[in-house]
């Protein structure tokens, strides 16, 4: 299994702070979600691929690695 860019940040910030790798995970992804929300609604005026399995996906997946 390969380590995809925005999981290995998360480990590599793990290992160097000792946090426990779910909290980091779903803050970080919770993170992602804002800018998206952000950046689409300062560029196009409204939220764009941005819905609830977004939001759902980032709760989640922190939850469900523990």
């Amino acid at each position: 299994m390969v380590t995809l860019a925005g999981e290995g940040l998360i480990l590599a910030v793990c290992s160097v702070f000792h946090f426990p790798f779910p909290r980091i995970k779903i803050s970080f992804d919770c993170t992602l979600v804002i800018l998206a929300c952000a950046v689409g609604l300062v560029f196009l005026g409204r939220l764009e691929g941005v819905r609830e399995g977004t939001l759902a996906a980032a709760l989640c997946v922190g939850i469900v690695s523990k």
